[in-house]
């Protein structure tokens, strides 16, 4: 994949993308705030080897469909399916949840977005007042309208949205593939 495109756009060389393949045999521990990745080595359990590592003090289920990582989530009166994306700048609901959630989404603006294709395109976003994972509540998250069309068509799941670094950069967290658990 041509990524020069996105690294114009970050003024930072970029020398690839890793994912699923290399991440599911550890616990990813990912801290946006002081910019490290930390990859765990794991028993067969699920437990890190390292006896000095600190553990993670709470925990949510996560949901998993081949390399696709998801969790179940709740706005308003709301059930979503949100993918878990890293390596997403942005949080997306589909389209669909507009009118439904109009009372938990803020105004709304114009925001212009770009992938790893080297497409553009405007969307409409707003805040959203609360996201609720579980027992975890999660306050004023920025959300892109975007379709999940396409997104569905290969997931073999129907999602809702993804949670990218809007969500995952608030604390400190580890995503751990052969529990299930974020």
């Amino acid at each position: 994949i041509d990524l020069r495109h996105l690294e114009e756009q970050k003024k930072h060389m970029i020398h690839g993308l890793i994912g699923f393949s290399v991440f599911r045999k550890f616990e990813v521990e990912i801290d946006y705030q002081a910019r490290y990745l930390t990859l765990w080595r794991l028993d067969d359990q699920g437990h890190r080897l390292d006896p000095r590592s600190q553990q993670i003090s709470d925990s949510v289920q996560l949901n998993m469909k081949d390399h696709l990582a998801y969790l179940t989530a709740k706005a308003g009166d709301q059930k979503l399916r949100l993918a878990l994306d890293s390596g997403a700048e942005v949080n997306l609901i589909d389209p669909r949840y507009e009118k439904k959630l109009k009372t938990e989404m803020g105004k709304s603006y114009t925001y212009q977005i770009s992938g790893v294709g080297q497409q553009t395109q405007k969307t409409s976003a707003g805040r959203l007042n609360k996201l609720m994972v579980e027992h975890l509540e999660y306050p004023k998250l920025e959300m892109l309208l975007l379709s999940m069309r396409t997104f569905n068509g290969g997931s073999g799941v129907q999602l809702d949205g993804v949670l990218g670094y809007g969500f995952l950069s608030r604390s400190r967290l580890a995503i751990n593939y052969k529990k299930k658990q974020l």
